[in-house]
């Protein structure tokens, strides 16, 4: 297993902080956030990018992410399509062999199990056209969450535990 830092934990931060502070802590990789690539490759090349991940000894393990990649129109779904190129060219640049890819949240809450699975296939065959990269796909829960306290009981204003319903 391989530990890494991820570049979400740091949001106000630059790419080159994160860098830094990913080696300073003694991780070996760093899972990158697209926004701040694109920030830095507004003023650097991407030959600059390869050096500053060098220069620090960090492994860019991931570029995180493209969001809401199913059940989208045809002009958001070409969006989506051309940053995912765009994605895989800075990744391959830089030797990072991972895209992060977000499920869409339904259209329709009573969407057939069958449809669902047919949709991510349907973008995920389309998008591995880009065959040197590996998409990792990040499923996210959504649950309701109680209050509880520390015997599992409902109380109104307690923050001491978090229950899933």
């Amino acid at each position: 297993m391989l530990l890494a830092f991820h570049g979400a934990t740091t949001m106000p931060q630059t790419l080159e902080t994160d860098v830094a502070v990913t080696a300073a802590a003694g991780f070996r990789a760093l899972e990158v956030w697209a926004a701040k690539v694109d920030r830095y490759l507004a003023d650097h090349s991407l030959k600059d990018l390869q050096a500053l991940f060098a220069a620090a000894g960090v492994l860019p393990l991931t570029i995180n992410s493209i969001e809401f990649i199913a059940f989208r129109p045809a002009d958001e779904y070409a969006a989506i399509r051309a940053r995912c190129q765009e994605l895989s060219r800075i990744a391959q640049a830089i030797g990072c062999s991972t895209v992060v890819v977000v499920p869409s949240p339904l259209p329709d809450r009573s969407l057939a199990w069958a449809d669902i699975v047919a949709e991510y296939v349907r973008v995920l065959r389309d998008l591995g056209e880009y065959r040197y990269l590996i998409y990792g796909l990040v499923i996210i829960a959504i649950v309701r969450l109680k209050p509880c306290d520390a015997k599992g009981h409902s109380r109104k204003h307690s923050l001491h535990k978090i229950q899933c319903l």
